[in-house]
């Protein structure tokens, strides 16, 4: 199937029917299994949401080939930590663009997540905002352990997924 046709099929998906499942992780696993069995090769998912609490920052699913979804919430002291500052999640809410970044071929500069994902056999990382209907912004980010990454195809149709993801 061509990625444009993947694009519609999950947009599709995710306008009709995934916007009315109650369950987050059941939304993000149906997400990433349509894409996945589309071809794109996924092995991690995370895909988060603002919200307004005292002491909570986000909550959000994370998703992976081994686990399925997990539901997980951040903690707002997180924000003061080497684990957000600097991070790609960083990154990409200050400056509301997508960040792409390989995973071969990293050095003791990159951030610890970076590291992380490729310790456990990611390739290739992609994050993009996500700017819900309140203006919030959050990050989805993709993971994949096929050796040559995602193709730029593939990043594109993900990058644009996160629009009707969003809804």
């Amino acid at each position: 199937m061509a990625l444009a046709d993947v694009g519609r099929d999950v947009t599709d998906w995710l306008v009709a029917e995934g916007r009315l499942l109650a369950d987050p992780v059941a939304l993000v696993d149906g997400f990433c299994r349509r894409l996945i069995a589309a071809g794109l090769p996924l092995q991690r998912v995370r895909i988060g949401q603002s919200i307004t609490h005292p002491l909570l920052t986000a909550w959000g699913v994370v998703w992976t080939t081994a686990r399925g979804g997990e539901e997980y919430v951040i903690d707002r002291k997180v924000l003061l930590t080497s684990t957000f500052l600097g991070s790609p999640y960083e990154a990409v809410l200050v400056s509301r663009r997508p960040l792409r970044r390989a995973l071969t071929a990293l050095g003791p500069d990159d951030h610890t997540i970076f590291h992380e994902l490729a310790e456990a056999g990611g390739t290739d990382y992609l994050a993009v905002p996500i700017v819900y209907g309140n203006a919030t912004v959050q990050v989805a980010s993709f993971v994949t352990d096929r050796p040559t990454g995602f193709t730029d195809e593939e990043a594109a149709l993900l990058e644009r997924l996160r629009h009707p993801l969003a809804a």
